[in-house]
């Protein structure tokens, strides 16, 4: 099964309505939250804003938020091939990112 990115074809967002639409809410004392319109990821989030550093929240809430934004399922319909395939796909994407940025020797001498 290949993910297919989002406005991709065979990505239909529509399915989902406007899930996930990350929102930044930011509390009377300062206190900033996320929240991507379901309620299960949105409980998920708060789980993480109680015990991790702030750049940490936003991180995961981004990476949830491009996660579903892939894969075009529902939170309880996620399996963990569906998490698996993301990551492998994610650092394939890196490394090309990554690969393209080397100089030409050593391209060369990495032979790609």
């Amino acid at each position: 099964m290949s993910l297919p990115r989002a406005g991709s074809p065979g990505w239909d967002g529509a399915e989902m309505g406007s899930f996930p639409c990350l929102v930044r809410v930011v509390s009377g004392s300062g206190q900033v939250r996320y929240r991507l319109g379901e309620r299960l990821v949105d409980r998920y989030l708060e789980f993480v804003a109680g015990r991790c550093r702030p750049n940490t929240l936003r991180a995961v809430a981004f990476d949830l938020k491009a996660f579903f934004a892939v894969t075009g399922k529902d939170p309880v319909q996620v399996t963990a091939a569906d998490v698996f395939e993301f990551l492998a796909h994610q650092r394939g994407d890196r490394t090309v990112v990554r690969l393209a940025r080397l100089t030409p020797a050593a391209r060369f001498i990495l032979d790609v």
